[in-house]
């Protein structure tokens, strides 16, 4: 996932293909301001928000929904080049009707491509992961240290740290599983 070969960001406006990397430069005039916040929940309980742009080609006849942070936008300035890097994903059915909304107020002429989504925060979500498979591991090695310990200082010191990571395991799992 990280070192995935890149392909050039100009053909993310051309054709997309679910799990291809594309790396590029985009011209700050060519992004747009947040256009939707997907708030995930598990059993109505918020985990996470996911922020959605759009990023125009340079001729501006085609729209492609990006993914990013919240702040993604907030500091761009017309005319400086932003580095982007992105992995294609597909869409969910209820962020594609909020996105669709905005294609009354397109220019005649404009294709926006609302399938799938350019997703910046792939590497992020990806450090998540292999943290949480560490925290996993490190879970298992102190059960065993808890276990095989006849020191009752070691074991109280031991069980505390396993809860505290327990409980940072379970909470990075739950935000995990609803991001996509």
């Amino acid at each position: 996932m990280f070192f995935q070969d890149a392909e050039p960001f100009e053909k993310a406006f051309t054709e997309q293909k679910s799990g291809e990397v594309y790396e590029g430069y985009i011209d700050g005039e060519n992004m747009s301001p947040m256009i939707c916040e997907y708030k995930q929940t598990v059993n109505f309980i918020p985990t996470s928000k996911e922020y959605y742009y759009f990023a125009s080609s340079e001729d501006g006849s085609t729209l492609i929904v990006i993914r990013a942070n919240k702040d993604w936008s907030d500091n761009v300035i017309s005319g400086n080049k932003y580095h982007v890097k992105g992995k294609v994903k597909k869409l969910e059915s209820k962020v594609i009707n909020v996105i669709d909304d905005y294609t009354e107020y397109l220019n005649p002429g404009v294709t926006l491509k609302s399938v799938y989504y350019l997703d910046l925060i792939y590497e992020k979500i990806c450090a998540l992961r292999i943290i949480n498979g560490l925290l996993c591991i490190l879970n298992i090695a102190l059960g065993f240290a808890i276990y095989f310990s006849h020191n009752k200082k070691l074991k109280s010191v031991l069980v505390i740290i396993m809860t505290v990571t327990v409980i940072v395991f379970f909470g990075l799992s739950i935000h995990l599983l609803e991001i996509k």
